[in-house]
């Protein structure tokens, strides 16, 4: 297990919330989601991520979006799923360093009615 596995395993509820800028939604980070962006080169995977935010809202329908991101070979794919097993999309995205090859990591995103809250999986 990499090193960032274990931080981010870590966190367990959030103090803060913090606010990412976005044109057309409320998004807020947790202390978690905050640390992944702080000490990685993911924001291409956080971006893929919040594009499916907007869909999912005008549908009406899905209010809990999961993301998992996995390193093959030199670069990352970005899997994005419903909570019931329905993919949404795969995307190709720069490799996290951080993560050992084969290694997984996974983001949870909640509509809380007001803000898409973004979490790693021990936050929730």
């Amino acid at each position: 297990m990499s090193t960032l596995i274990s931080e981010l395993s870590q966190f367990t509820g959030t103090e803060h919330y913090y606010r990412l800028p976005h044109p057309r939604l409320s998004i807020v980070l947790t202390d978690g989601t905050r640390h992944l962006l702080e000490h990685c080169d993911c924001g291409a995977m956080l971006y893929h991520f919040t594009q499916h935010f907007l869909d999912a809202l005008e549908g009406k329908k899905d209010r809990f979006i999961t993301l998992t991101y996995q390193t093959v070979l030199t670069k990352g794919v970005v899997q994005i799923h419903d909570g019931d097993g329905h993919t949404y999309a795969y995307h190709s995205v720069p490799r996290i360093p951080a993560l050992e090859p084969g290694e997984t990591l996974s983001l949870y995103a909640i509509w809380d009615t007001s803000n898409w809250v973004v979490m790693v999986p021990s936050e929730y």
